[in-house]
């Protein structure tokens, strides 16, 4: 197996696993006596997500992908799942930390643990580590041009104080060694990682995985600084101040910066170049759905939002035409 082989069915696996933890968990949590939630997953269940994590075959031939796929047709477990979303809102409600989650974090903590635990064959239990340690790198991710390198658990690099590793007592029995070494484990844990943040994965590649699940520009998305409408009539024409030019530098797009004009449905979303103050059209095809749905929504609370922003825009472009020793009218953030 090769190593973009094996990175591509770790993605495949993740997302899938990201899509239906929720539905793979609910079987297990329980009210207990005092009415406390409880997660109690089987050793059997264990063993088919070992499988499913670390396996040389494709994930639709395991048996936990196939046990999944049956579930999502069983009417009667589809109707307990509802309810345990219900038990689970209402475990939660009122609580800021310490929330019950059956979400991919909660998925993968069950797996480490299970492989924390084996006692025989160490040597290819650290390798299976390492294979998990890049699941969890792709969950960490998070959007926000921090490079983070810790796998499962947070290392000096993430964190500003130190974590004392837990120490565990394995107590799986020593014949139990779950998955053997096989190819695919073979690939990850031997592969070169990237120096800037110890994966087989580049930040674009989680990125990817990231934007799928969750609607945000992506934070290094640039745009030049210039005219970008195309075959506007006059009422589509936005009022820019006549002070203003475009610079031509490339600045990173920002989702609470852009803003909507009104009288177009062409060329509607705009955002003021930080650099010169002129204001940008942002190319609508290169914001999700979702995305547009939230700035139409800002934008439509605010009236005088468009107006504000010509002003802005003014002041910015005579604050960066100004010599050094002139008032700046505007403070930039540092």
């Amino acid at each position: 197996m090769t190593l973009e082989d094996a990175k591509q069915e770790i993605i495949k696996r993740y997302k899938y696993l990201y899509e239906n933890s929720f539905l793979m968990l609910s079987t297990f949590v329980k009210n207990d006596k005092d009415n406390r939630l409880t997660i109690n997953v089987t050793d059997e269940f264990n063993s088919l997500l070992e499988e499913f994590l670390l396996t040389d075959k494709k994930m639709e031939n395991t048996t936990l992908y196939k046990w999944t796929e049956d579930k999502k047709k069983d009417k009667e477990y589809l109707e307990k799942i509802k309810k345990i979303a219900i038990l689970l809102d209402e475990h939660n409600k009122g609580k800021s930390y310490f929330k019950t989650s059956l979400d991919i974090w909660k998925i993968l903590d069950v797996a480490g643990n299970y492989i924390e635990n084996q006692s025989g064959d160490l040597n290819n239990k650290e390798r299976k580590l390492k294979v998990l340690d890049e699941y969890y790198r792709i969950a960490r991710y998070k959007n926000d041009g921090r490079i983070l390198t810790s796998g499962r658990n947070l290392n000096l690099h993430d964190c500003n104080s130190l974590l004392i590793p837990r120490k565990k007592v394995p107590i799986r029995d020593k014949k139990d060694v779950g998955i053997k070494e096989n190819p695919f484990i073979l690939a990850i844990s031997n592969a070169p990682r990237y120096e800037d943040n110890n994966s087989i994965f580049t930040e674009k590649e989680k990125q990817k995985v990231y934007l799928e699940y969750n609607d945000e520009l992506p934070c290094d998305l640039e745009i030049p600084c210039s005219y970008l409408e195309e075959n506007l009539s006059d009422s589509e024409t936005i009022e820019r101040p006549s002070n203003t030019f475009p610079c031509g530098e490339n600045f990173t797009i920002k989702e609470e910066e852009i803003f909507v004009n009104p009288s177009s449905r062409h060329n509607r979303y705009y955002e003021v170049c930080p650099n010169c103050g002129f204001i940008v059209n942002i190319p609508s095809e290169i914001i999700p759905e979702k995305v547009k749905e939230k700035i139409e929504k800002r934008c439509l609370e605010d009236d005088n939002l468009l107006r504000k922003m010509i002003l802005y825009s003014e002041l910015l472009s005579l604050d960066y035409n100004s010599s050094t020793n002139q008032k700046r009218l505007i403070k930039k953030n540092k």
